[in-house]
């Protein structure tokens, strides 16, 4: 079980820094070309002009726009107007800008006082621009008299990371515990989930529905939500009268973890009876069944997949969603796995099946001394192999060859003899 802690919310001071607009130079037929310096630098002034000064430094966040391709846009900070460092504190070096609304955090610089600013660079290829469009600087103001005094905004939002992350999968989203230590009138907090930070639901499963907390420990049941998978973020929104907030001290979301993939049960009946693998059988064609099963606890099979070969080598593709029939004459392969839904996946498996429709091939030879005939029977069979070969003589040629041949027969004949014979394989061809 994960906890995260949220502190108390602090003064935003705000400033809106809005597009730059760099010489440019007009064409013809009223076209209108813009050129750009291949570098340029923006100061602002000391931030904390005016106020009581900062206890400490908190967060900058800003909305850029575009940093077109080969362009590039930088920042650092100072404390007091001449040394000058990236965000992780190194001296005289820049934090790189990224596009859309983002925050970085400034704990890195332990500052406190009056004076704060920020420096921009910026790289062109003289024909584009990055544009950055707003900033937000974020502080805990300082009054002598007081000790350090805190504000907040009438609203904001705190969007967590991933808390599946290490976690991996989870079989399912239980639900969300939470403490409020604090929650002074005129304020508030609501939460919503989310699995992908774009789509937010309420704990009933709702898109853009949300659930109020209250003071005190507390648990939202989230079995409305039907969750699996490896992402789960909430969103919390709190609202204040500007002078009170409520504090969250504490979360945990409680999920139920399945790491044990699913089993694949194989089991096949050939000509309406039962068939055991890796024996043969003379039937034509016989049927496999693959069953799914998960584990105890588990979230349930997804999906079984499942190929056949003569190599056992293939990769399992095709989606199993009946009997599989399988009527390849010699020996032959099913190969195939199953996948839960968070989702487990099995190691493939497979089954060997041997199918023998073929009779076996019995070869006669002989040798002769006068009226003395060695006679030499050989049985060949390319699938479950020769079982019994048999034979009779007779001077009509219709007897039934009933004698089990073990050895070359040795025959004195006095007149025309017939040696008849047939051998059967294992699977009585």
């Amino acid at each position: 079980m994960n906890f995260y802690q949220i502190k108390a919310r602090k003064l935003i001071f705000r400033i809106m820094f809005f597009a730059i607009i760099i010489a440019g130079v007009f064409g013809f037929s009223g076209n209108v070309f813009a050129v750009y310096n291949t570098s340029g630098l923006l100061r602002s002034t000391n931030l904390l002009s005016g106020t009581s000064g900062a206890a400490s430094i908190d967060s900058f966040g800003y909305t850029v726009s575009a940093i077109p391709a080969n362009t590039t846009l930088q920042i650092n900070f100072t404390g007091d107007g001449g040394n000058w460092y990236a965000a992780d504190g190194t001296l005289d070096g820049w934090t790189s800008l990224t596009v859309g609304s983002n925050s970085i955090v400034l704990s890195g610089l332990p500052w406190q006082g009056a004076y704060f600013a920020y420096k921009i660079y910026m790289t062109s290829d003289g024909s584009d621009t990055p544009v950055l469009d707003s900033i937000t600087f974020n502080y805990t103001a300082y009054d002598a008299s007081r000790g350090v005094e805190i504000s907040y905004p009438a609203s904001g939002s705190l969007i967590s990371t991933n808390l599946f992350d290490g976690v991996g999968s989870v079989a399912s989203v239980d639900s969300f515990d939470y403490i409020v230590s604090a929650m002074p009138a005129g304020t508030g907090v609501v939460i919503q989930f989310s699995q992908d930070q774009t789509n937010w639901y309420g704990s009933d499963g709702i898109l853009d529905n949300s659930d109020t907390l209250s003071a005190g420990s507390n648990n939202i049941g989230l079995s409305g939500l039907e969750w699996s998978g490896a992402n789960f973020y909430y969103k919390l929104t709190f609202t204040s009268d500007e002078s009170n907030t409520s504090v969250l001290t504490s979360i945990a979301v409680n999920y139920t973890d399945d790491a044990t993939a699913p089993t694949t049960t194989p089991t096949a009946t050939a000509g309406g009876a039962s068939y055991t693998f890796d024996t043969w059988t003379n039937k034509t064609s016989l049927s496999v069944l693959l069953t799914c099963a998960d584990n105890a606890g588990g979230v349930g099979c997804a999906t079984t997949y499942y190929c056949q070969d003569t190599a056992n080598t293939c990769t399992p593709t095709t989606t199993y969603s009946s009997a599989v029939a399988v009527s390849t004459e010699g020996t032959s392969y099913i190969r195939y796995y199953s996948t839960d839904t968070v989702p487990n996946s099995e190691t493939t498996a497979s089954q060997i099946i041997k199918i023998d429709t073929t009779a076996p091939v019995t070869a006669f030879s002989s040798t002769r001394s006068t009226n003395n005939i060695t006679a030499t029977l050989t049985c060949a069979d390319s699938g479950s192999s020769c079982s019994v070969t048999y034979y009779c003589t007779d001077l009509t040629n219709e007897c039934t060859p009933t004698t089990a041949y073990t050895s070359a027969v040795s025959l004195s004949i006095s007149q025309n003899t017939y040696f008849r014979y047939y051998s059967i394989d294992f699977v009585s061809n």
